[in-house]
């Protein structure tokens, strides 16, 4: 269920943002990467955190590599907004799946 809205963000790096809901820490959106023009899944963070700790989770999070957990990308910062960018799985989150 991909609900289209006229007033949707841009975020440097990216193409054809797609919201496609919201969960716990903000809301999630379909995009193409303009460098490798394949879909990603950015998530818009609400919860505010250091610079320091961000990179350091960020670092983490990269060296997760399995095919049963989503890939994770990095973090883009864009106009005082924070984004991770993670693998695009097209049939939707988890607990669709289960339900």
């Amino acid at each position: 269920h991909i609900r289209l809205s006229m007033n949707l963000p841009s975020v440097d790096g990216y193409s054809n943002l797609e919201r496609l809901g919201e969960g716990a820490f903000g809301e999630v959106f379909r995009a193409v990467d303009n460098k490798s023009r394949d879909f990603v899944a950015l998530k818009r963070i609400k919860m505010v955190v250091s610079s320091s700790q961000l990179q350091s989770e960020s670092a983490l999070l990269k060296e997760c590599n399995s095919k049963y957990i989503v890939r994770y990308y990095g973090i883009v910062s864009n106009r005082n907004e924070n984004w991770i960018v993670m693998e695009y799985c097209h049939c939707g989150s988890l607990h669709a799946f289960i339900r």
